[in-house]
């Protein structure tokens, strides 16, 4: 049980909110509002017990974010009758735990006459939850604590909220991710300093900010995506690296080198120690020259035995580089590239709009731009437009305003002009 209690969120949630339980006056709840993930992620639990338990806690957030707590509790209450037969005890007590939570919440909804019943029947629900996983899973012990914790006094359920979130915090490495423990630690402190937490909504996300690694988008995490060939991980920094076991079994290929040497690293000796008999890394693919995908590569330059890199200059060329050196090279003769393409945007600009204030340039790009080369085209009160898809017509459509307000079209900076 244990060890399947730790595995069962190993995903992590993608995001949860809890609006505040108050019980002793009417709650402002959102209006139900047409929300389209909310009916794709019910149809989606509705079809069979899901193997992956985000989708539980994910439909779960999204009926408390909508206001419709009370239909989420009795959505979540049918499909629990109907799967029963095709549950475990920690599933069922998952979808226990999801009914009890927006049983609490919607509390305010309930006739005063009828309410205490309502939350009685939803903290026998919490109980069935901890006694069927034996009070080993971190989701259940959460909304277990935090769902007491909130509770009015005459209930009897702060020693048991304390005692749930204690656990919790005690049992942080079996959290779906740590944006779980503040609240966690939140309630405690105030159940034990005996004062009202005046939080009325609690969010959980798996996005994270700090000065060391910047944003990542997810906890680390480690997924062994296709067994013995394909892995990925998450949470290390911005991006997320890839790995994949050749065919014959004796080499390891990364998919990009991430943004920084030391994420690269941290990344790399990750893989290693969760799965030490993977075979030596022999190359490493670059799909392109973006930041996020290159700026480890001095880290994987440094192994021994060094790997080959494969990487593509154009479109339709590809090339090799075996050094940081090389690839510093390759770096810099794109940068002047691209300089120079500025410098003549930057003097067309001036050719046809001069120091008139009235008059406007606009650059529309089907590709990327780079943040550098926006910095100076807006330096150069010039407007730029990137990723414009034909498939949208977003470009024709800009084209067509620019007609329509007078202007024209360039399509080259190195030839004549050329008008469309």
């Amino acid at each position: 049980m244990r060890k399947f209690a730790r595995k069962i969120f190993a995903a992590g949630a993608a995001a949860l909110v809890l609006a505040a339980l108050v019980l002793d006056k009417a709650a402002a709840l959102p209006a139900a509002s047409g929300r389209p993930e909310l009916e794709y992620l019910k149809v989606v639990n509705r079809a069979a017990p899901p193997k992956d338990p985000q989708l539980i806690f994910l439909l779960m957030g999204e009926f408390a974010n909508a206001g419709r707590s009370r239909e989420g509790a009795e959505f979540f209450a049918a499909v629990t009758r109907d799967f029963a037969p095709r549950l475990t005890d920690t599933q069922k007590a998952l979808y226990l735990s999801a009914t009890a939570l927006l049983r609490a919440q919607a509390a305010p909804q309930i006739l005063l006459t009828s309410r205490i019943g309502w939350v009685k029947q939803s903290v026998a629900m919490l109980d069935e939850a901890q006694e069927l996983t034996r009070g080993e899973v971190f989701v259940t012990r959460w909304i277990s604590g935090v769902v007491r914790a909130q509770l009015p006094g005459f209930f009897g359920q702060r020693a048991r909220a304390e005692q749930d979130l204690q656990w919790c915090l005690e049992h942080a490495e079996r959290a779906p991710q740590p944006g779980w423990l503040p609240e966690a630690r939140d309630q405690l402190a105030a159940l034990k300093s005996g004062q009202k937490l005046e939080k009325p909504i609690t969010l959980v996300t798996p996005f994270g900010e700090d000065f060391v690694n910047g944003h990542t988008f997810s906890a680390r995490r480690i997924a062994e995506v296709v067994p013995g060939r394909v892995y990925a991980l998450s949470g290390f920094e911005f991006t997320e690296y890839y790995f994949v076991v050749s065919d014959d079994g004796r080499e390891l290929i990364g998919i990009d080198a991430g943004t920084r040497p030391d994420s690269a690293k941290a990344a790399h000796e990750a893989l290693r120690a969760a799965f030490p008999k993977l075979p030596p890394l022999t190359t490493v693919l670059v799909t392109h020259a973006h930041w996020d995908h290159i700026g480890g590569h001095r880290y994987f330059e440094s192994l021994e035995p060094k790997p080959r890199f494969i990487a593509r200059a154009k479109q339709y060329s590809g090339f090799y580089y075996s050094s940081a050196e090389q690839r510093d090279k390759l770096v810099a003769s794109e940068r002047r590239f691209v300089d120079d393409k500025l410098k003549k945007i930057i003097a067309l600009k001036n050719e046809v709009c001069g120091s008139d204030p009235k008059k406007s340039f606009v650059v529309i790009n089907q590709k990327g731009i780079d943040p550098l080369s926006l910095d100076v085209l807006v330096k150069n009160g010039i407007m730029a437009l990137r990723r414009a898809k034909r498939r949208n017509h977003e470009a024709a459509e800009a084209y067509r305003g620019a007609y329509l307000d007078g202007g024209g079209v360039r399509t080259r900076v190195d030839r004549g002009t050329h008008h469309q």
